[in-house]
């Protein structure tokens, strides 16, 4: 005979699969706003505005390769437009909530770089 606990009755076991699926919806919705960069539009903007700051640095200031640069940028997710000129540099991100871009250029050696313009969709 099989005794009776208060901590695990019948009708807790009920509400194990409705937990189960919260835990499989969560996993899937994480996983999703990563690939699928569903991030909110603010979030995207910080992230795209630190990518052009941190590439720009990267290539006029420090001066190292372009390659390095825009890996050392994308720490979070790989820019997915990079223009560099001699002047500035260009980075951009698509997301599922729009196209952001921003625009960074060398201010001296000593201060590094500066935004110059920040594309708001």
């Amino acid at each position: 005979m099989r005794p009776k606990l208060p901590a695990f009755s019948y009708s807790d076991r009920r509400l194990l699969p409705f937990f189960g699926w919260i835990l499989v919806l969560a996993t899937i919705f994480i996983c999703g706003s990563f690939f699928f960069r569903f991030l909110p539009a603010d979030l995207m903007r910080v992230q795209t505005n630190f990518a052009a700051k941190e590439g720009c640095s990267c290539l006029f200031v420090v001066r190292a390769g372009e390659s390095y640069c825009k890996d050392y940028a994308g720490v979070f997710y790989s820019p997915d437009i990079w223009k560099a000129d001699s002047e500035s540099l260009t980075v951009g991100f698509v997301s599922i909530t729009g196209t952001f871009e921003a625009k960074a250029e060398p201010v001296s050696k000593e201060k590094g770089c500066r935004l110059t313009s920040d594309v708001k969709d």
